[in-house]
């Protein structure tokens, strides 16, 4: 459940939410991508990528066919790791 959204102009009109699915839904678009599952896609020109394992926390290589699949896709580990595991733990976000 999100936690409750201060008044607007408490605190100075800013306020922390620290780690929280709420704040990375709002404010980070991409964070969405890392809970989907793995998916190679449905064609036959196979090349090594990468994914987010959510269920281990970590990111793993898989076998992309080329076209198709979803957003759970990366080139590169260090891209994978950046976006999912290693987002910022915390947001300042502007009321």
């Amino acid at each position: 459940m999100a936690p409750p959204l201060p008044e607007p102009g408490s605190a100075g009109g800013f306020f922390l939410l620290k780690g929280t699915d709420f704040a990375s839904s709002l404010l980070s678009p991409l964070a969405g991508i890392c809970f989907l599952g793995k998916d190679a896609g449905d064609c036959v020109n196979y090349t090594v990528r990468w994914f987010f394992d959510h269920k281990r926390s970590v990111c793993s290589r898989f076998w992309y066919s080329g076209c198709g699949g979803n957003e759970n896709r990366f080139a590169t580990q260090a891209e994978c790791e950046r976006v999912c595991l290693y987002p910022p733990d915390w947001y300042l976000m502007f009321l």
